[in-house]
């Protein structure tokens, strides 16, 4: 799905009544992936910042934190094909927050306020019992396949 698309989709969602929550079973899915992903220091979830790849973290880390976040789903709501193909639920995660910083190597730089159009919006479904997530190659993927960074200490990245 393309970037622009995905923010207007969010927007909407955020902003009226063009979309159903999702579930608590999807909100639980979305920060088992979240909690994989990133790591919780107090009231701060921190997450290496997205251009990194694994070897240029082991150089030079570059992290976002976010303050006041929070995680939420979007369901998309299911056709009769989905329904016989096995899909039990289909929709977006995403992380929302109210600040994010980054960590440049030299220290923390300056708080920013994060917009709704900052929002990565990621698709998931439950299919057959599992919940897949989307990958960057397009596919889905299983909670454990998605390749997932180090976890961050916590205490070496002090507010």
């Amino acid at each position: 799905m393309k970037p622009k698309l995905v923010c207007a989709i969010l927007f909407v969602c955020l902003f009226s009544e063009g979309c159903k929550s999702g579930s608590s079973e999807a909100v639980a899915a979305a920060n088992q992936y979240y909690d994989k992903l990133g790591t919780h220091c107090d009231d701060r979830y921190l997450t290496h910042a997205e251009d990194g790849s694994l070897f240029m973290l082991a150089i030079s880390p570059r992290l976002a934190e976010y303050d006041g976040s929070s995680v939420g789903v979007i369901e998309n709501g299911l056709s009769d094909a989905d329904k016989l193909n096995g899909i039990e639920w289909q929709g977006m995660m995403y992380m929302h927050a109210k600040t994010l910083r980054e960590w440049s190597g030299n220290g923390w730089g300056l708080y920013v306020e994060v917009s709704h159009s900052q929002q990565t919006a990621i698709p998931m479904m439950k299919s057959k019992g599992t919940w897949y997530y989307r990958g960057l190659s397009g596919s889905n993927l299983t909670l454990n396949q998605v390749p997932y960074p180090p976890q961050i200490d916590c205490a070496k990245y002090a507010k």
